[in-house]
């Protein structure tokens, strides 16, 4: 059976075998349809849309929020940012190749979402045939080479970049950083004047689609120190074009405005290099093990501040038992050495980000090119217990559990959050044409945009204002009270804006203090109160009419939905209770 199998991933044929198996095992998603930011992206390109002064382009649908204060207000003014949003926020990347097939896409093929996501598992099956190709190129012997292909075929973590439309960004980015890295190779190996050039041209057409490009440094550094063995000036000769192409695009990024600032979620090492290098030491490690082992970094999406740090210490943990035992298997295998450093240096611009399985499509090259050699190496001779046993545990996570967990999350991602976002849009109110949609808890700080969002694809209006007051995910709660007429006061136990999604707005790079006031189109919110860490706790918030007026719509998020809610009568008091994210998201 072994053999077998050794002679099948040998097979001249294995590239093209792993590409169409990852594009099977996808299939799930031609039926997945829009959901969250494809609602958002479906808008960009709709006049009435464009009015909100959003979107500067075909090309430039990424540019969320740029130095332009005045666009910044207006989004606090509409809720679409909501009252805690930092002064100094930026949210805006280049994408313009990304841009201008969404809206290809979508100004051609609107109704069709099977198309869009068609277009999806062919980029997918493009990125697991190179990666096939570079395997063969930089692992021997061959069937270790078809080993490592299949698993990065299978990989469930690339389920969500494979299946939602709005993710078409990091399958190019990758698409093309993994052509970059193949014809650096080549160039390095046979010496060709027009490879010296490809490479180069491949890597900028990548950066044109998405920052996650990137990761193709990673690469490039691990091949220039374990894989090309010219002397070592010939070999910073070869990486010059590279850097002169990163250097260009980061002058171009700066001039044009874009980056980010102020946001938790999003950090900029241009602009924010000490928010973002601590970002690297909590959000690699969580990175690495999920691209290893397990658990997936989704799971950092919805947890608390010490939830997260007890994942990262088990993650560090995992890790060093992890690599203690491969570099005792492996020894002074520079192809390993290759894969390993590639793996990890890749991550690190992924880190800017919150960690999610999404981010794994390029640290997956390295992963599995090392997973196999380890695999290779313990099959040689007689091992140690432990050894062996973390090759049963890659064995289970990567051949038996990935591949089964491929279609499955692929169909699960999208109903889960189309489920969420639909029962909110269900249990949405109407609004006037003057009136404001006022949500005292929310689950997350996206899912009322969402759901509005969903309701204008259809031709329905969207409210003229929404105020988002919380979103208190936790157990604890809180209380609101009413002072008068037109002003509540509400404290929540643990905090305002404490969970990740709530932070992309606004970071513990811009803390609150004592007596800020947030104004927006007829609501003022001052911070009374602080947590510890510098969130407010306690928020007078003050409307510009009687809380009774009918042009306010009042919902709070109970069970499975958004419900009525009126708020107390002047000088009482009520709870506000936390909500239990997996539960909304689950719906139960």
């Amino acid at each position: 059976m072994v053999e077998k199998l050794k002679r099948l991933f040998a097979h001249p044929r294995l590239p093209l075998m792993a590409a169409v198996l990852g594009v099977v095992l996808t299939l799930p998603a031609l039926g997945a349809g829009f959901f969250a930011d494809d609602f958002t992206h479906r808008l960009a390109f709709r006049p009435d849309f464009r009015a909100l002064g959003g979107i500067r382009g075909d090309w430039d649908i990424f540019r969320f929020q740029d130095a332009d204060r005045a666009h910044l207000q207006r989004m606090m003014d509409i809720g679409i940012t909501p009252w805690w949003t930092a002064p100094s926020l930026r949210l805006a990347f280049f994408r313009p190749l990304t841009s201008l097939w969404h809206a290809f896409d979508y100004r051609l093929i609107v109704g069709m979402p099977v198309v869009m996501h068609a277009e999806n598992l062919l980029l997918y099956g493009g990125i697991v045939f190179l990666a096939a190709l570079l395997y063969r190129r930089l692992s021997a012997p061959p069937w270790v080479a078809g080993l490592a292909a299949v698993l990065y075929a299978v990989d469930d973590a690339h389920a969500l970049p494979a299946t939602w439309i709005a993710m078409r960004g990091a399958l190019l980015s990758t698409l093309f950083g993994f052509a970059a890295i193949l014809a650096h190779d080549r160039a390095r190996r046979r010496r060709g004047a027009r490879w010296v050039a490809v490479g180069p041209a491949l890597y900028g057409v990548g950066l044109l689609s998405g920052e996650a490009t990137l990761g193709t440094l990673g690469y490039l550094a691990a091949h220039a120190l374990f894989v090309d063995e010219t002397p070592s000036r010939e070999r910073a000769r070869a990486l010059a074009p590279y850097a002169a192409v990163t250097l260009a695009w980061i002058a171009l990024y700066k001039a044009l405005g874009y980056g980010t600032v102020g946001s938790g979620m999003y950090y900029d090492p241009g602009k924010e290099p000490l928010a973002f290098l601590s970002a690297v030491a909590t959000r690699l490690p969580v990175l690495l093990s999920a691209q290893l082992a397990g658990p997936p970094s989704d799971l950092a999406m919805s947890m608390t501040e010490p939830a997260f740090r007890g994942l990262v210490a088990f993650s560090v943990l995992g890790l060093s038992l992890g690599f203690v035992v491969m570099a005792r298997v492996l020894g002074k295998d520079r192809r390993a050495a290759f894969f390993a450093t590639g793996l990890v240096l890749s991550l690190v611009p992924s880190c800017g980000t919150l960690p999610n399985d999404r981010l794994l499509l390029f640290s997956g090259l390295g992963a599995f090119g090392l997973v196999a050699r380890f695999l290779e190496r313990v099959g040689q001779v007689p091992r140690r217990h432990w050894e062996r046993a973390l090759a049963g545990v890659l064995v289970f996570a990567h051949g038996i559990v990935a591949p089964i967990a491929l279609p499955i999350r692929s169909i699960v991602i999208t109903r889960l959050y189309g489920g969420y976002i639909g029962r909110a849009d269900a249990t949405l109110p109407h609004v006037g044409s003057d009136g404001t949609l006022v949500v005292v808890n929310a689950p997350d700080l996206l899912v009322v945009g969402y759901a509005e969002f969903a309701r204008a694809v259809r031709g329905l209006p969207l409210p003229p204002r929404t105020r988002l007051l919380a979103s208190a995910v936790d157990a604890n709660g809180g209380t609101v009270a009413r002072l008068d007429d037109r002003t509540l006061e509400m404290t929540l136990r643990d905090g305002f804006a404490g969970d990740p999604i709530a932070q992309l707005t606004r970071g513990s790079t811009v803390p609150f203090f004592r007596g800020e006031v947030a104004e927006v189109e007829g609501m003022t919110a001052e911070v009374l109160d602080l947590t510890p860490d510098n969130r407010p706790k306690k928020v007078r918030f003050q409307f510009d009419r009687s809380l009774e007026d009918p042009s306010l719509t009042w919902i709070v998020w109970e069970g499975n939905g958004f419900v009525h809610t009126v708020p107390p009568r002047v000088g009482e008091e009520a709870e506000v209770k936390g909500i239990d994210f997996t539960r909304a998201l689950l719906g139960y």
